[in-house]
């Protein structure tokens, strides 16, 4: 069964949710608004009408932010989400349903159907994910990453497997946190500095847990090259994964790239956010999004100085 839903926000930036009725499938529990695809009917046309009828509102421009497929123990849904960017007119409980206008950061306090869990993490994640390249000098590394948040980034993967600073981190870690942005170290160590905002896994480190390393309000993140190791980070309840090489990259010249009909295959059966990586740079952020994906990772794209390659 398919479903449409809608993430519509205010001038504010905050986004309408509303609750389900008591007697519904999941009742009581908040919801995107959006409702049931019929037979056939493509998924953009069904958000148009379920959003015309549940909220008397049109929808003149939406774009896809996440496609989960989840499976109940009395059903199997594919939610079909999309970020509605135009819409005329004054949002109404049409049929008697609750409203309620929340920021991102207040999504985790209400109760959601388990199958938005992804839903509301992508609402979460940016566009962009910063993977940073290891460090020539602590001076230059720390300037070029100011100005890499300078530039709009807010989440950036730290990543450093030549050599681990422990005084680096912590600079870089306080820097990224006073620009507002998140943290994720990607070390090797499973047990990051209390104020890092998590960590992020290789792929090798991914096929050897058996549960969730972090608790649930310290984000994990998870590089994946197969659509096995995708679902595997989904198995353990990870925040999102990086999954490439999408195109050919200079880094890694041999390795077949999966081009976009592959990471869009793979995003197909993924209950997780999916940033594609691999020659990505903020231009491709709209290919990604429209090929199943969160947008995209990059170390060179995103990085406002030339990386030395051979520390890579």
């Amino acid at each position: 069964m398919a479903v449409a839903l809608a993430v519509i926000r205010d001038a504010q930036d905050r986004i309408l949710v509303s609750r389900r009725h008591d007697q519904a499938h999941q009742g009581g529990l908040w919801e995107l608004p959006g409702g049931k695809c019929e037979p056939g009917e493509p998924a953009l046309d069904a958000l148009r009408r379920e959003i015309r009828e549940e909220l008397g509102i049109r929808v003149a421009r939406a774009e896809p932010l996440i496609r989960i497929p989840y499976r109940y123990p009395d059903r199997e849904v594919r939610l079909e989400v999309y970020e509605v960017r135009d819409w005329s007119g004054e949002p109404q409980g049409c049929e008697g349903q609750p409203l309620r206008w929340v920021s991102v950061n207040e999504l985790d306090g209400l109760d959601f159907p388990a199958a938005n869990g992804p839903i509301l993490r992508a609402l979460q994640l940016p566009a962009r994910y910063l993977i940073t390249p290891e460090p020539a000098s602590a001076e230059s590394f720390l300037a070029a990453l100011e100005r890499a948040l300078a530039q709009g980034v807010t989440l950036v993967q730290l990543r450093m497997k030549q050599a681990r600073p422990a005084a680096l981190i912590e600079a870089a870690i306080e820097l990224v946190h006073r620009h507002g942005a998140r943290i994720l170290l990607n070390t090797g160590s499973l047990t990051p500095p209390p104020d890092a905002d998590g960590i992020h896994l290789t792929a090798a480190q991914l096929l050897t847990l058996k549960q969730r390393p972090l608790p649930a309000d310290r984000w994990v993140g998870v590089s994946c090259h197969t659509p096995a190791e995708l679902a595997r980070a989904g198995e353990l309840g990870l925040d999102f994964a990086v999954l490439g090489p999408v195109q050919t990259t200079r880094t890694h010249p041999d390795a077949a790239p999966l081009g976009w009909d592959g990471f869009a295959a793979a995003c197909e059966s993924a209950v997780l956010p999916v940033y594609a990586l691999g020659g990505m740079t903020p231009a491709d952020v709209g290919t990604a999004r429209s090929h199943g994906g969160q947008g995209v990772a990059a170390i060179r794209g995103l990085w406002p100085e030339p990386v030395d390659e051979e520390l890579q």
